[in-house]
């Protein structure tokens, strides 16, 4: 679903929240772990990544990993063409942004909205060491040095006129993926603050999967100045928007 139909009339959805102590707390939670995770200072998606066949002039890597050219933005967003009276933390990777609401996480691709539901995002993470030549964000672990060029027991070929030094830099792997078909792999240059996200998330996304019960309101008009979250049991944020939560988006 789309909304195309809006973009056209130079309208806005309105989705207005306004919900009880317990869920304003485990919704910010998920807000702090949003934060928590934008204070890495640089997060990188991965764009591909493949086997290498001689792991001597790729400084004894097993894989060639490629990420982003430009970092992830992780920050306080308005959704296009929805009005809200919450704060919405956004994961935007370029070609696609996750959106953090109450009750769903709403992805946005190719002028398209879709619903994910807590219960079907699943994040995790690693530790993943990667070899960086140039210069390293300030909250990186070193774990050593490498070459691009090395010998079997992991030397510098001296053969090889110009061989770069490469940093053995420890990142943290954070994967999300959903039965959607969102599958992504950032790697975070803060391992510390990766997990952190991972496990602050994990425990709050537990709790908001199985609460069903959302008290919504949609409106056609701005929300009141200083409301808070969700109105009456009318019609979930899926629904206004005309998305079906967890479709597939082929």
């Amino acid at each position: 679903a789309s909304l195309e139909y809006y973009r056209r009339r130079n309208r806005s959805i309105t989705l207005h929240y306004q919900c009880d102590h317990d869920i304003q707390l485990r919704f910010a939670a998920v807000q702090q772990a949003c934060q928590t995770l934008a204070n890495a200072e640089k997060i990188w998606v991965e764009a591909a990544r493949k086997p290498v066949k001689n792991k001597q002039h790729n400084a004894g890597a097993s894989q060639v990993i490629s990420l982003s050219k430009s970092p992830v933005k992780i920050g306080c967003l308005a959704p296009p063409f929805i009005k809200t009276n919450i704060k919405v933390w956004s994961i935007d990777v370029g070609y696609l942004t996750l959106f953090f609401f109450p009750d769903y996480i709403f992805l946005w691709r190719r002028n398209l909205y879709s619903a994910i539901s807590y219960s079907a995002l699943k994040v995790g993470c690693d530790r993943q060491q990667i070899n960086i030549a140039g210069d390293l964000p300030s909250d990186a672990q070193i774990l050593g040095q490498t070459w691009q060029h090395v010998t079997s027991d992991g030397r510098p070929d001296q053969s090889i006129r110009h061989n770069p030094k490469l940093f053995k830099v420890q990142y943290g792997l954070l994967r999300v993926m959903a039965t959607i078909g969102v599958s992504l792999r950032f790697y975070v240059s803060s391992l510390t603050l990766a997990e952190k996200f991972t496990k602050s998330f994990a425990s709050v996304q537990q709790w908001l999967s199985t609460r069903q019960t959302w008290e919504r309101e949609y409106t056609a008009a701005s929300p009141k100045a200083g409301s808070d979250y969700s109105l009456n049991n009318k019609k979930s944020a899926h629904e206004v928007l005309g998305v079906k939560p967890n479709a597939s988006l082929d």
